[in-house]
């Protein structure tokens, strides 16, 4: 207790979404106040599974819309800016027999786009493999339900083509004023390719030196900056030509801060990259 109310006391948030709180709707809402809201709404935990709470300061006025054992669903009009927008903390059941009535929970949540959106919590699921470290792989067919209950919305895509044609700008001139950004060709007189687009993900190409891999950081440093969307280094993963030696691997990697892999993962199902042996990989 002592280290949550040491850790609200630095950050000074006026609204947080507490998950997994274990306890009943009294006993939480005790644990609140003595965190310094006097505001809240509980859902009780089920023995000791869940328990959600969104709590608040004075300085925040909320609209309650709805609210169950897995979510809370408000209005938040900050007297600050006086901005009314809406904030869904949500914890989904870590059991697979809960995920299909979550994940349309969570598309019925998203047909109503009248305020700017911001959805909070822990959904216990992933989108990709690589976000996973250790134990068994998971099925490709359960991330890809999760990605589905997001991509039809407005969640992930919005700003995401807005931030795209930056890179592609930031990749187009700057590689001109300094050292070109280089990428592969699939013929030798063909164009060469400096990056593809799948929705939310981007494939980048560069020259296996120290040279492009400060070149692409610089571009990524703009990109940030212009769009106001940081990449995820830990979540990225350099692949190298079979004929990169392994010490420019490792130096490059420690450049970008980015792990290396020398198996491409599959994306919505399909492989990355194909050899000659198409039907091995499939």
């Amino acid at each position: 207790m002592s280290r949550l109310q040491s850790l609200l006391k630095q950050h000074n948030p006026q609204l947080v979404f507490f998950m997994e709180t274990k306890v009943d709707g009294k006993r939480m809402e005790k644990i609140r106040r003595r965190c310094g809201f006097p505001n809240g709404i509980e859902a009780r935990a089920e023995g000791s599974r869940g328990g959600i709470c969104l709590a608040w300061k004075e300085d925040c006025e909320i609209f309650l819309k709805r609210f169950s054992l897995s979510y809370v669903d408000v209005l938040v009009k900050d007297g600050a800016v006086d901005v009314v927008w809406r904030f869904t903390g949500f914890y989904g059941s870590p059991y697979m027999q809960d995920k299909t009535t979550l994940w349309n929970l969570l598309r019925s949540l998203s047909k109503e786009q009248n305020f700017p959106w911001l959805v909070y919590g822990d959904f216990n699921e992933i989108m990709y493999s690589f976000e996973k470290i250790g134990g068994q792989p998971r099925e490709e067919k359960r991330m890809e339900a999760f990605r589905d209950a997001f991509v039809p919305g407005r969640l992930i895509f919005n700003n995401v083509l807005i931030a795209y044609e930056i890179l592609q700008h930031c990749a187009r001139n700057i590689g001109n004023q300094k050292c070109s950004l280089r990428g592969v060709k699939a013929s030798r007189r063909g164009s060469a390719i400096s990056h593809l687009l799948f929705a939310d993900d981007c494939i980048l190409f560069g020259e296996a030196t120290i040279g492009g891999a400060r070149m692409l950081k610089d571009i990524l440093k703009i990109y940030e900056s212009c769009s106001g969307q940081c990449v995820n280094f830990n979540k990225s993963v350099i692949f190298y030509s079979s004929n990169t030696m392994e010490g420019v691997k490792y130096v490059i990697s420690k450049e970008m801060g980015v792990r290396s892999s020398t198996n491409m993962e599959k994306y919505l199902g399909l492989p990355s990259v194909m050899g000659k042996r198409k039907k091995e990989v499939f």
